[in-house]
């Protein structure tokens, strides 16, 4: 049930009440549930947009959606969605009821209506341009670690199509080709509805990019330093736009009609093939090894950090590829909403190059104009990727902090002390322990 959390305020209350109000006024009353007009209309997908944050801001909504595994998206249709659906109810009601209580009372009755459609069972099957040469036992380790911490499977490229019941041989040839060259990796979620399974589907795959494109990129530090290509992405790479999707065993996507648009050239000419290779199994085992031992915040900080670097690395746009990998920095640095200066002291901490130290201040002032002035013109190639280095090394080192087993609040600590000698360091970080539990 949704409900509005104890620490809105009475004035919180009023102005969803003012949003509601001047949200009704906009039907038509000689077309009951209808908005007419350009301007009108406009208005009302602007008020449906604020009334959700306001329901983001003030209740649990969100976790109510989660828990009826039904996905949020949908709350984002405007007219056609299910809040424009509750305006136009509380339009026909008497004018003192229509108000904050009411409306939450008929926003109940629209979940329970979402908890009475039945759960399905989807697969979502990822088609990627991976080669992975890994030895026979390392690359069945490296199947149950992901399967483990993330839910990926990753099938067996030969297998794959058997997991598509009913095709005929000239669909199969279609999908062999379109999906040519490509490592499967299979998710499976149930829901009410294919966006939800997709939602998570995609997460648990930014995870298991994150975490492979760490292994794989670390410490290459002078790919693509200058390049006569238009697009700047530090690994040219693209998750398959035709991903296959099961409902409870049956093909939804691609539909027949989709597989006949589909050119498989294309595909292939969007990503290249990202190797994993037996030279860096050691290193990808050692961060798997890592996640895999404990359950903390440290360890949920570094795998969101994880999922912005492979975004980071994959993005054309050279500015946002420099402002991820920062962000990066950020998340590793001040979960704690630590100040600018507290930030910038703890990741110089993490460097141990006093030529990379220089850069900290003078990417962050560019970063700053980035954010707040949208001066884009002076980030080269160079800065992007000392920003991408400087994420490498502050991961590496939260690696390291999980492996010893702190939490986030000792990492930081970690880093900040970082000039203390390790006994001295140890011996601090256990005094701080006994005072948190």
């Amino acid at each position: 049930m949704i409900q509005i959390n104890k620490r809105t305020s009475q004035s919180d209350i009023d102005k969803l009440d003012k949003l509601l109000s001047s949200s009704i006024e906009l039907f038509d009353r000689q077309t009951p549930g209808h908005v007419v007009g350009f301007k009108n209309i406009s208005k009302m997908e602007m008020n449906e947009l604020l009334i959700l944050q306001w329901l983001l801001d003030n209740t649990d909504f969100t976790n109510n959606f989660t828990q009826a595994k039904f996905s949020e998206y949908l709350k984002f249709d405007t007219r056609q969605g299910f809040l424009f659906g509750i305006l136009s109810k509380m339009n026909s009601v008497p004018k003192e009821k229509q108000n904050a209580i009411y409306f939450l009372e008929l926003l109940n009755n629209e979940l329970d209506e979402i908890k009475k459609k039945p759960i399905k069972k989807y697969q979502i099957i990822v088609p990627l341009r991976m080669d992975i040469h890994l030895e026979k036992k390392h690359l069945s380790m490296l199947k149950k670690k992901l399967a483990l911490l993330f839910g990926a499977k990753l099938l067996d490229t030969k297998k794959a199509y058997s997991h598509l019941p009913g095709l005929d041989s000239k669909t199969i040839n279609k999908l062999q080709l379109i999906y040519r060259d490509s490592t499967f990796f299979m998710f499976q979620n149930e829901a009410r509805n294919y966006y939800f399974a997709a939602e998570r589907s995609y997460e648990q795959l930014e995870n298991v990019l994150g975490v492979l494109f760490l292994a794989k990129f670390m410490g290459n530090e002078h790919t693509r330093w200058s390049s006569l290509s238009p697009t700047f992405e530090y690994a040219r790479f693209k998750i398959c736009e035709f991903p296959i999707v099961l409902e409870n065993g049956k093909r939804l996507f691609p539909t027949d009609n989709e597989l006949l648009g589909i050119n498989p050239d294309e595909q292939h000419r969007k990503s290249d093939t990202l190797k994993i290779e037996e030279s860096r199994y050691k290193l990808l085992n050692s961060f798997l090894n890592i996640l895999l031992r404990k359950e903390n915040n440290l360890k949920r900080c570094i795998i969101d950090a994880l999922k912005l670097y492979y975004l980071a690395c994959i993005e054309e746009d050279l500015q946002l590829s420099f402002l991820k990998f920062w962000i990066v920095l950020e998340i590793i640095g001040r979960k704690d909403v630590a100040t600018d200066q507290k930030l910038l002291s703890r990741i110089t901490s993490i460097v141990n190059d006093n030529t990379k130290k220089d850069f900290v201040l003078k990417l962050y002032r560019k970063r700053n104009s980035l954010v707040h002035k949208y001066q884009t013109s002076f980030i080269s190639q160079y800065e992007r990727n000392v920003a991408k280095i400087l994420a490498d090394d502050a991961l590496y080192i939260s690696f390291h902090s999980l492996y010893a087993n702190m939490n986030i609040e000792e990492h930081y600590f970690r880093l900040e002390h970082s000039k203390l000698e390790q006994k001295d360091l140890r011996k601090r970080i256990n005094i701080l322990k006994k005072i948190m539990t």
